[in-house]
């Protein structure tokens, strides 16, 4: 919430969070295309210190508002009562976990420090577990 713009580095695609709530919540975190092109633009017209304000600029965001205002706009999604804010952690790792990355990646990218919580966090749908179990269908190659 109080991420900083000296914390982040467009032209090299990152963001560094400085503090969470363990040591492994200290970490870089790459940053896809789209984000790039939503940070940029942001910057551009900011002229504040930090990346995501209120009021104008003039307050950093605070989890409580976050958290209200995605109250209201799931409401008027229609989206249930249990889709809460940080429903979000759960989706971003479970993408990626369906996607391939593991355990190890997941901890890193997440920034916890033991792979029960990245177990916790990740939940893989039938087609990425048919696809591991599929790992056991080929053969190994043979060396003369």
């Amino acid at each position: 919430m109080n991420l900083k713009w000296e914390r982040v580095n467009l032209v090299e695609r990152w963001l560094f969070i400085d503090s969470g709530k363990t040591k492994a919540a200290r970490r870089r975190v790459p940053l896809t295309s789209r984000v790039v092109a939503v940070l940029d633009g942001l910057k551009a017209r900011s002229g504040v210190p930090y990346v995501f304000t209120r009021q104008r600029g003039h307050q950093p965001l605070t989890v409580g508002w976050c958290s209200h205002e995605y109250g209201r706009i799931r409401k008027l999604l229609g989206l249930p009562d249990g889709c809460v804010l940080h429903s979000l952690r759960h989706s971003f790792a479970t993408r990626l976990g369906n996607a391939g990355c593991n355990t190890g990646d997941l901890m890193k990218i997440c920034g916890w420090e033991t792979p029960a919580i990245a177990v916790r966090y990740t939940h893989l749908d039938d087609a990425r577990m048919s696809q591991i179990v599929g790992f056991l269908e080929s053969t190994p190659e043979t060396t003369a």
